[in-house]
C-alpha cells in the first residue's frame, strides 16, 4: 500500500501545482488586459496631442490682434468725440452765461472759471467779472442742468476790503 501511495501523492501534488499555476495565469491575464487598455489610452492621448498640434492657432492670433487694433481705434474715436462734445458744451454754457448776464444789463462779461470741468447735472459755480454802469462787478453764477440757477454778483468795491 505504501508503494501505491507515492504515485497518488505525486499526482495530487502535480494537480495542485497545475491548479495554482492556472489561477496565477488567470490573474496575470487580467493584469495584462488592464495594461493593454492603458496602452490604448496612451495611443489615444498621443493622437489627440498630434491633432491639437495640427490645429493652426495663427488665424486665431491674427483675429485677436485685429480685434485689439479695432478696439484701440474705437477708443481713439470715442476720446475725440468726447473732446468735441466737451468743447461744444463749453461753448453752449459760455453763450448761456453771456446771454443771461447781458440780459441783466451787464457788459463786457469775462468768465474767470474754466467750463471744461462742468459736466453732469450737479450745480456748478463759475466765477465771472463784468461791467454794469461803469462799475466792475465780481462774483459767481451757479449752473445746474444746463440753466442758470443763481447769480451772485457784487460791485468790486464791496468785495475788496
Amino acid at each position: 500500500m505504501k508503494d501505491s501511495l507515492v504515485p497518488i501523492l505525486t499526482l495530487a501534488a502535480l494537480l495542485l501545482a497545475f491548479v495554482l499555476l492556472y489561477v496565477r495565469t488567470a490573474r496575470f491575464e487580467t493584469y495584462l488586459k488592464e495594461l493593454k487598455g492603458l496602452k490604448g489610452l496612451i495611443e489615444k492621448i498621443r493622437s489627440l496631442n498630434e491633432a491639437v498640434e495640427k490645429v493652426q492657432t495663427t488665424a486665431l492670433e491674427e483675429q485677436l490682434f485685429e480685434l485689439n487694433e479695432k478696439t484701440g481705434r474705437i477708443l481713439e474715436i470715442l476720446e475725440t468725440r468726447d473732446q468735441e462734445v466737451r468743447a461744444e458744451a463749453k461753448e453752449t454754457l459760455q453763450s448761456l452765461l453771456e446771454s443771461f448776464l447781458y440780459g441783466m444789463g451787464y457788459e463786457r462779461v469775462k468768465l474767470l472759471g474754466d467750463l471744461r470741468d462742468v459736466s453732469g447735472p450737479g450745480p456748478f459755480e463759475v466765477q465771472v467779472e463784468c461791467l454794469k454802469g461803469d462799475v466792475v462787478h465780481k462774483g459767481a453764477v451757479i449752473l445746474q442742468g444746463g440753466r442758470v440757477v443763481e447769480c451772485r454778483l457784487r460791485p468790486a468795491y464791496e468785495v475788496f476790503p
